[in-house]
């Protein structure tokens, strides 16, 4: 009985060491997917023109986001989860899609009246169900820029990683809403314009981008 649990423990961890591998190279290619145009003109966007034809009006941005920074911490996420479960504190976003190993990702999108929600695969950039979907008017929002800093050990070397991702969290009519989106992103820039009328800068910790095309 014991070598049973033995053998489901390994089996267990290697699946999620190959699925956290497969989710940090696609949150890199989330990072590297677009860079910032020079004005003028408006940079091109993975999702934000695949959502208007499925909202039904113009999209002012559209992101991947990962409820609860789960691509940074996924076990911390995974126990957090749990436990809003067992205590009966469970958010909404805690049901989404979270990227981990699977091309299932969740992708925000702000129009000028709501906030819609979809689940959607990376790469190639493809939208799927509607998750989701408020009246701007019934949410409050909240954006910060957070520091995130992680330290992956290898034989014989140590790297650390740094990123100042968004995080986003809602307050809905369904429910609590937590999620983060790449920093250093325009796509990001942009749902960060859309919710706050203004574009992201120094003074709220943003990272450094060319976002003269967003005054």
């Amino acid at each position: 009985m014991l070598g049973m649990y033995l053998f489901v423990f390994v089996v267990a961890g290697l699946a999620v060491g190959l699925a956290v591998r497969r989710n940090r190279r696609i949150y890199a290619e989330v990072q590297r997917a677009r860079t910032p145009a020079p004005p003028p003109g408006r940079p091109p966007s993975n999702f934000r023109d695949l959502v208007a034809p499925v909202a039904g009006e113009e999209a002012l941005a559209a992101q991947v986001c990962y409820p609860d920074g789960c691509n940074w911490f996924l076990f911390r996420s995974l126990l957090g989860r749990l436990l809003r479960r067992l205590t009966g504190r469970e958010r909404l976003s805690d049901r989404w899609p979270r990227g981990l190993g699977t091309r299932g990702h969740t992708v925000l999108a702000v129009t000028p009246t709501r906030l819609v929600v979809f689940a959607a695969t990376l790469p190639p950039a493809r939208l799927g169900d509607q998750l989701a979907a408020w009246s701007r008017a019934e949410v409050a929002v909240r954006l910060e820029y957070v520091e995130r800093k992680r330290t992956n050990y290898g034989r014989g070397y140590s790297e650390t990683e740094r990123e100042t991702p968004l995080r986003i969290t809602l307050d809905t009519p369904d429910g609590a809403v937590v999620v983060e989106m790449v920093g250093q992103h325009v796509d990001t820039a942009e749902i960060y314009r859309a919710l706050a009328d203004k574009a992201p800068d120094d003074s709220v910790g943003a990272p450094e981008l060319d976002l003269a095309w967003l005054e």
